[in-house]
């Protein structure tokens, strides 16, 4: 599902710039850290789009449109053959954890037979 966010940069009573959000998201996202990242920096970015536009006399109200893309489905690694390849993918989930527990972590895994 494509989402976007609809803009509209406008002014305060005081011309002061304001801008109006109409986004299909609602309530209740579940948004992962890099999603925030990206919809932080598309905020980022309107708000910087607000500060320019010009608030004067021939002052209109400006609208825009920003996609937010989804992300790549992870792919685990493959070896050459296609097949997932267990020892790499146990090598990702072991460097996820926080280097402390890494640490700390005595058991040895034992690795795929191949």
């Amino acid at each position: 599902m494509q989402r976007k966010i609809e803009y509209t940069v406008c002014r305060t009573l005081n011309g002061a710039p304001l801008v109006t959000l109409d986004s299909p998201l609602g309530n209740g996202q579940e948004i992962t850290p890099d999603g925030l990242r990206r919809l932080a920096a598309v905020m980022t970015s309107i708000a910087d789009e607000a500060d320019k536009a010009d608030m004067g006399r021939g002052y209109q109200p400006r609208k825009g449109t920003i996609n937010l893309e989804a992300p790549e489905p992870y792919q685990p690694p493959r070896d050459a053959d296609g097949n997932v390849d267990l020892n790499a993918l146990a090598d990702e989930v072991f460097s996820l954890l926080p280097l402390e527990l890494q640490q700390r972590l005595t058991v040895i895994r034992p690795r795929a037979k191949k």
